[in-house]
């Protein structure tokens, strides 16, 4: 199967709401490079993220020895990830920190199809890894704060029984910090209260943030207190109320600029006004990047996002937004 066929297609598209008559920002692409994401199989594909220093993602998910790549203006890493006594091994999110720290979170499966969630650390030198079993809970989506910590969300599963929506704090020696269950909304039409897989967690300078599976967006203090909560952008309005893109993506930069997209039949991207609470929507004007983007997240105050050409395959493209004319 070829990589055309493994990846759906994101629509950048400005959105007619109550917003259009205000000009919108625009995409505007200042570089690009030629990038290979080496996504195997549905299975195996794990969307990479920009994370603290470089663009993070996972070959091999799902095996006994996944690898983990960050490739960066200093080149691209390979790190072979393995649990002892782990047959499997599930990465659900992988972040990174400035100093080139990497946290990783997933569940780990045995031979004997005993099973538990992890969170693993791996420092700037990658002599070591630290390895924390987190069962019942399991990480599905991670983040490293300025200050060390590190954040999780994801699910508790212990005989048979479920909390979701779980927000775990740790420390660098994976020691944990605070438990949270939050409260939040569901996925529209009655899809499921746990909103925490293909959910996002980044940070700032000061904050962190947590788009949930449902598109509400949160933000954090370090200390763990919630700061801010955002209903989720009118991705497309229909009798039944709105409709959820099948994936959603979120880039947060330093300065607390907030970009989410969300993947096509009903994709848009928008921009985060606070003080009006209300989502902007972005225009995007390269054809290749509305059928084919995917936002990976902010470097500096440049977004990241990975397309096709037709003429030169898979790129990574940095792009500004603009303010609307």
């Amino acid at each position: 199967m070829s990589w055309k066929a493994l990846w759906p297609v994101m629509v950048f598209a400005v959105s007619q709401h109550v917003f259009a008559q205000t000009p919108s920002p625009t995409l505007v692409r200042k570089s690009e490079r030629a990038e290979l994401f080496r996504a195997v199989s549905t299975e195996e594909m794990f969307i990479p993220v920009w994370s603290g220093y470089a663009l993070l993602g996972v070959r091999s998910n799902k095996s006994q020895r996944p690898t983990i790549w960050a490739s960066s203006s200093a080149g691209t890493e390979d790190i072979e990830f393995s649990i002892p006594g782990a047959a499997r091994v599930f990465i659900y999110g992988v972040a990174a920190s400035r100093d080139h720290t990497i946290a990783i979170g997933g569940f780990a499966l045995s031979g004997e199809s005993q099973g538990s969630g992890f969170i693993a650390i791996i420092p700037p030198d990658r002599n070591k890894k630290l390895i924390v079993r987190t069962a019942p809970f399991t990480t599905r989506a991670i983040t490293i704060a300025p200050d060390g910590v590190i954040w999780t969300v994801g699910v508790n599963e212990q005989d048979g029984k479920y909390l979701f929506n779980i927000l775990k704090r740790f420390d660098q020696s994976g020691v944990l910090v605070s438990s949270v269950n939050m409260t939040v909304k569901p996925i529209p039409q009655g899809l499921g209260s746990d909103v925490s897989p293909n959910s996002h967690l980044q940070s700032s300078a000061d904050r962190v943030g947590w788009l949930t599976g449902a598109a509400q967006y949160l933000e954090f203090s370090f200390d763990g207190r919630e700061i801010g909560r955002f209903e989720a952008p009118p991705w497309h309005e229909k009798p039944v109320g709105p409709v959820l893109p099948a994936l959603i993506y979120l880039a947060l930069s330093e300065t607390n600029d907030v970009v989410v997209a969300g993947e096509s039949p009903i994709g848009s991207v928008w921009r985060l006004n606070r003080s009006a609470r209300q989502w902007t929507p972005v225009s995007v004007a390269e054809a290749q990047v509305s059928q084919s983007g995917r936002l990976l997240g902010f470097d500096g105050d440049e977004l990241i996002i990975d397309y096709r050409t037709s003429n030169r395959g898979e790129m990574v493209g940095r792009f500004s937004v603009l303010a609307g004319n």
